[in-house]
């Protein structure tokens, strides 16, 4: 029989570079959220907002992903 272990608890036993390269990852993650987000909301093609960041529209696309994900787990929940 296993015993129940929460996130927090398994967070909390990783080594403390491990903890800082998810915290690392969780908040790229929720900036390129916030920026597609923004960038739907101005009607703003990938193209279009890849230049004014100048980084390539490859950059913007995946970003995107992260936003669709992110849509679809939402969408679950409600």
């Amino acid at each position: 029989m296993s015993t129940f272990i929460n996130a927090d608890e398994r967070f909390n036993a990783l080594p403390p570079d491990r903890q800082a390269r998810i915290m690392a990852k969780a908040q790229a993650m929720q900036a390129s959220i916030r920026l597609a987000e923004l960038r739907k909301e101005q009607n703003t093609t990938q193209q279009q907002l890849a230049q004014k960041l100048n980084v390539s529209q490859s950059n913007i696309a995946q970003m995107d992903s992260h936003f669709k994900l992110y849509e679809r787990r939402n969408a679950k929940r409600h």
